[in-house]
């Protein structure tokens, strides 16, 4: 056999290896993830909160070849594609649009999606370390350190988190390629790819992956100097040209995305935030612990308590896999190369900066102009550890599966010792944990030294594997190749132990997916274009995944002059009176308030001779939240008050506690205060619950009645509260004192127990509508419509003294409307008086509404959804002024006469943004042809070296002494 021959099957042999780890990867992903592919479980959290109703409605709108740049469903209306957790550019979730069947997206294609990232994060890291030159096995299990480290499996919940995170390998490869040979068009490359993954869906990890590669790039100019290269100061200046390069043609791809996000940025709740804000979620220096345990404070699991640790599992997770932590050490203690040392640093680094406020390096770099102000959660920097760490595991695999020479053998044998004085250690916890388990085995926290010290024993485990391992390849001469199977084992069986029931619920897609149900059916029947304000008990966008609307939803980006002026106006008007919820959901025009185990009865009760209107809901609570404030009570003689309520989220409330006080004004100015204390006036509805009862911590009141919540059993209890004397009530107050316990008030009764009458009171302005599939509806009293024309008008001159006006009662905004602006402005809103005039939504869609209007008189047009910029307003087909209305709203002047009016969300912004990362791509395209258009010329132009000088020739196509000859076949022979 030639040497051609045997190269080629070299390469055959090589292609076939490395398919062979890219299915050895896809198998340990199915295997992971196979309780969810199997139908066995379902993904929760915010995948069901947030990214499925997201996905569905940007999945649908674009099936319905619109572009979802507005969502009209949450938060009376706010920018959708803006949202960079929203992810509509993203590739991957364009793809999504597929599998959108009947009208609503597949809950399954969405897990399946999610669960292909973490293929993609183990293939990517393939690739990456095969760039750095390491034998197939070490790549392996660089990959699998990596794709299932603590950051990606506790944050897969996160889902576009998680979708960023995956790419920094592939954009790492190609940024260090374009340093490494100077060549431009893997700086393209990589600018592309980190283009495509800032459009994933969260910021986050693409400013880490940014700080990485700004690292590296000062890393690598610091080297050349160093190095007293000949060359250096060109060599540096030509990597800050290519790092340049790289982030003008992600800037070009995501400008799109980036663009809009900037503006949202400003106008969102998280525009203005300090120190304290982005350092909330730091690593405490207890908790470095699980590095090496990593559930030693237990875990998040659905519907248990297990975690016990600071703050929540999911964001205080840094474990990066204990083989992976002893193969880094070895890399560290034997390859002595820049890229080994680059990524120590950096792992260094970023273990530092997880701690936060912990730390004076955190507050050092957030006192510079850096991206960390924009950000929360320090802990978050895990993900640059557990990419830094699969690296150096990666290397470390490498010199262990290497032939071992003397400093490799010397190498291995510290890490031996120092396996066995952790090894050591941990068994000297082990036994404090169990004999503190024992010694507290009555205590009510006893479970928490048992989590500790089964997770510390599993530790001991693992590290005594990684041990044997590294005995028998260092002193019993294993071979490579049984080597880098049992480094895979352990490390699977590692990580599998640690993550394989992480964000794991237990039942099947169509019970978490917001199936519509008759209650949904309902709404969307009734509601029209009216609002519903949603309580606990149902999944906060739900309104987005069907289509109707809520003043409510899920997302840490609101827009944050909504979320002062819904405060605003329902902040009361003078100290010491209550907030007024009934005025806000007035002007926000919600016409139901919808919840979930509440059972209304519809007629009136009678408890100890004591009439009650049980048809009446209303929760107060917790400390700090709408207290309730019922005042124009019937004017009767009374000596005795009557309350039906009951407690939510108070299971762990003491006996005794007082969650509220109830405050009685008399017509005489006389005042009294009653307490409300768990366990005597009221308790926790559900406290016979068989899941409550091993945590309840107070007693049942005197019991109302019982009902069932769903498949929940229930009370309301009654407490009665004595007056000194018979007094005509004023206004009955209930002010919550509890930081965590709401108090649903159900009635009121106004006693005379010389004569046994009683009169009973609703809770509030709302009553009991519907009882659905366990959800409850119930109806307000009044509500702004949707669209409306008024004609009178009062001007505001600022956006706090809109607030102010909206919030007073004397303002019956269906009569006069409030609009902000100058004197000057106030010419261009002529009005007269008109009667029996029509206002009808002809056309709803996300990004456009149309109103036909009949005016007899000059008014004003008002549309009860947000203003932002961006909306336009048209008149008949001509452009008008839109006016900020009511605080946040839309409004148009609307002369006398039958007209059109058209709203349309067309944001310049977006426009021109688009058009850049259009022509980005479109560049990006021809230059990826070039390689392309090379290989063409080399096979089927067939240049080859000119046999003399004199055949090479002036043609274009021929270069350095190539000629083009073109051949004729042979004559056939017959």
């Amino acid at each position: 056999m030639n040497d051609c021959s045997h190269t080629k099957i070299q390469q055959r042999g090589g292609f076939a290896l490395t398919v062979s780890c890219l299915f050895v990867i896809a198998a340990l992903t199915v295997a992971f993830f196979w309780p969810v592919i199997a139908g066995q479980r379902v993904f929760w959290g915010d995948i069901v909160l947030q990214d499925y109703p997201w996905r569905h409605f940007a999945a649908t709108q674009i099936r319905q070849g619109d572009i979802p740049l507005w969502n009209p469903y949450n938060y009376s209306g706010m920018p959708f594609l803006a949202d960079v957790q929203s992810a509509v550019l993203y590739p991957l979730n364009l793809a999504l649009t597929f599998f959108v069947d009947e009208g609503a997206l597949s809950f399954a294609a969405l897990q399946n999606q999610i669960i292909f990232h973490y293929f993609l994060a183990g293939a990517f890291m393939f690739a990456l370390l095969r760039h750095f030159r390491l034998g197939r096995f070490s790549c392996l299990i660089g990959s699998v350190s990596f794709m299932f480290c603590g950051f990606l499996v506790a944050h897969l919940g996160h889902v576009g988190m998680s979708n960023v995170a995956v790419w920094i390998p592939l954009v790492f490869l190609f940024f260090h390629k374009s340093l490494t040979e100077r060549h431009w068009l893997s700086a393209v490359w990589a600018g592309f790819f980190y283009g495509i993954c800032i459009m994933g869906g969260h910021s986050q990890p693409a400013l880490y992956m940014l700080a990485t590669m700004s690292l590296y790039v000062l890393w690598s100019v610091l080297a050349s100097i160093m190095e007293q290269r000949p060359n250096r100061l060109s060599h540096s200046f030509s990597q800050i040209g290519l790092f340049a390069l790289m982030m003008l043609v992600t800037l070009g791809v995501a400008a799109a995305q980036i663009a809009p996000m900037a503006e949202l940025a400003l106008h969102s709740i998280r525009a203005e935030e300090g120190f304290d804000f982005a350092t909330s979620y730091s690593l405490p220096p207890r908790q470095l612990i699980t590095l090496l345990i990593p559930k030693f404070f237990g875990m998040t699991v659905p519907g248990e308590r297990d975690y016990w640790g600071e703050d929540n599992f999911t964001e205080m997770c840094v474990y990066v896999g204990i083989l992976p932590i002893v193969l880094a050490a070895i890399a560290l203690l034997y390859r002595k190369d820049r890229m080994t040392r680059f990524f120590g640093l950096l792992a260094l680094f970023s273990l530092l900066m997880a701690l936060g406020k912990h730390t004076p390096l955190y507050r050092l770099l957030y006192a510079l102009p850096t991206p960390l102000r924009l950000v929360r959660v320090p802990a978050r920097f895990g993900y640059v550890l557990g990419f830094s760490t699969a690296i150096l595991a990666g290397f470390g695999a490498e010199t262990f599966l290497s032939e071992l020479n003397e400093s490799a053998r010397i190498s291995l044998r510290r890490i031996l010792v120092a396996t066995v004085v952790l090894m050591l250690m941990g068994s000297l916890l082990l036994a404090a944990l169990y004999g503190s388990w024992i010694a507290n085995s009555q205590a009510e926290d006893s479970w928490k030294y048992a989590t500790a010290a089964d997770q510390t024993l599993l530790f001991l485990l693992i590290l005594f594997s990684c041990w044997m391992v590294l005995f028998m390849r260092t002193w019993k001469n294993m071979s490579p190749l049984a080597s880098g199977i049992s480094l895979l084992v352990v490390l699977v069986v590692d990580l599998l132990a640690f993550g394989a029931e992480y964000n794991l619920a237990k039942g099947t897609p169509e019970q978490v997916q917001y199936e519509r149900n008759a209650a949904v059916d309902y709404l969307k029947a009734e509601i029209g274009t009216g609002r519903f304000e949603q309580t606990v008990g149902i999944p906060y966008n739900t309104a987005t995944r069907h289509g109707i609307f809520d003043v409510e939803g899920w997302n840490p980006f609101s827009l944050n002059e909504y979320d002062v002026f819904r405060k605003g106006v329902k902040s009361p008007q003078k100290r010491g009176q209550p907030e007024d919820v009934e005025r806000l959901r007035y002007v926000l025009g919600v016409n139901f308030v919808v919840g979930k185990h509440l059972q209304l009865a519809r007629e009136r009760r009678t408890v100890n001779a004591i009439e009650f209107d049980a048809s009446t809901f209303e929760s107060v609570g917790p400390a700090g939240e709408p207290s309730l404030l019922l005042d124009n009570l019937p004017v009767v003689l009374t000596d005795r008050i009557g309350l039906v309520s009951d407690l939510g989220y108070a299971v762990e409330t003491p006996q005794g506690t007082l969650v509220g006080e109830l405050e009685v004004e008399t017509f005489s100015a006389k005042r009294w205060r009653f307490p409300i204390r768990a366990g005597i006036e009221s308790s926790e509805w559900a406290c016979d619950y068989r899941d409550n009862l091993p945590y309840m911590k107070h007693l049942p009141a005197r019991v109302a009645w019982e009902h069932v919540r769903g498949d929940i059993p229930a009370k309301t209890f009654i407490a009665e509260f004595d007056l000194p004397e018979l007094e005509y009530i004023r206004s009955l107050h209930i002010v919550p004192q509890d930081s965590k316990a709401v108090i649903n008030v159900h009635s009121f009764s106004l006693i005379d127990s010389q004569s046994g009458q009683s009169v009973p009171i609703g809770a509030g302005g709302i009553r009991f509508d519907q009882t659905l599939n366990d959800i409850t509806i119930l109806r307000t009293r009044s509500a702004l419509p949707r669209a409306l024309l008024v004609h009178e008008v009062e001007w505001a001159q600022s956006f706090e003294d809109s607030i102010e006006k909206v919030r007073e009662q004397a303002y019956d905004l269906r009569e006069k409307v409030i609009l902000e602006g100058s004197s000057d402005q106030q010419e261009d809103v002529p009005l007269g008086a008109g009667v029996g005039e029509l206002v009808q939504v002809s056309v709803y869609r996300p990004n456009e509404v149309v109103i036909r209007v009949e005016a007899h008189a000059a008014g004003v047009l008002v549309l009860n959804d947000v203003l932002y910029p961006g909306w336009r307003a048209y008149l008949d087909g001509k452009r008008v002024r839109l006016f900020r209305a009511n605080g946040i709203m839309r409004a148009v002047a609307v002369p006398p006469g039958r007209h059109w009016i058209r709203m349309a969300y067309r944001p310049r912004l977006v426009k021109q943004a688009g058009r850049a990362s259009l022509l980005t791509l479109l560049i990006v395209a021809l230059l990826a042809f070039l390689p392309i258009f090379g290989w063409f010329q080399r096979t089927f132009l067939r240049c080859r070296p000119a046999d003399s000088v004199s055949q090479v020739h002036s043609d274009s196509r021929c270069r350095r002494g190539i000629a083009v000859r073109f051949t004729t076949p042979p004559a056939i022979q017959y």
